[in-house]
């Protein structure tokens, strides 16, 4: 009795070991995304203490170079702040093309497991073709035998 064949099992197999690997790769992305948007957060956290401590030494009165000091501190937080920001953002961008790409594979795999399946449907019915063929066949010779 012959088996099922599909030609295209290794190009199938190949789409779904990179569909898996590509979940993770977007499992640890979004995870890195999350640790570089705390560091963010913690930033910019750090940025209004620092203002706010300006802001209170500067009513109790503090001298112009502690201005300059505290001032220069945070003009280093922001532009820290915003190169964060930009790491953060080219994260997302990255995201977004994983995810489109972990789209595309599970659309292409989702294509080849439907003619998988169709073309193992139109094996069956070939085969039950040729068994009902040969039953006919057999009942037809028992018959002229007769």
């Amino acid at each position: 009795m012959p088996k099922f064949k599909f030609r295209l099992k290794t190009v199938l197999n190949v789409k779904e070991l990179k569909k898996k690997q590509s979940v993770v790769d977007y499992a640890e992305l979004s995870r890195y995304l999350e640790i570089q948007e705390q560091m963010l957060s913690g930033m910019k956290n750090k940025s209004t203490e620092i203002a706010d401590l300006l802001t209170h030494e500067a009513s109790k009165g503090i001298t112009a170079a502690e201005i300059k000091t505290h001032s220069a501190f945070l003009r280093r937080i922001d532009k820290d702040i915003k190169n964060q920001s930009r790491v953060v953002d080219d994260i997302h961008k990255e995201k977004q093309n994983l995810q489109a790409a972990l789209f595309k594979l599970h659309n292409e795999v989702r294509v080849l497991e439907s003619l998988r399946q169709r073309r193992q449907i139109d094996f069956l019915h070939d085969l039950e073709k040729q068994e009902e063929k040969r039953v006919d066949e057999f009942v037809t010779y028992t018959l002229s035998i007769i």
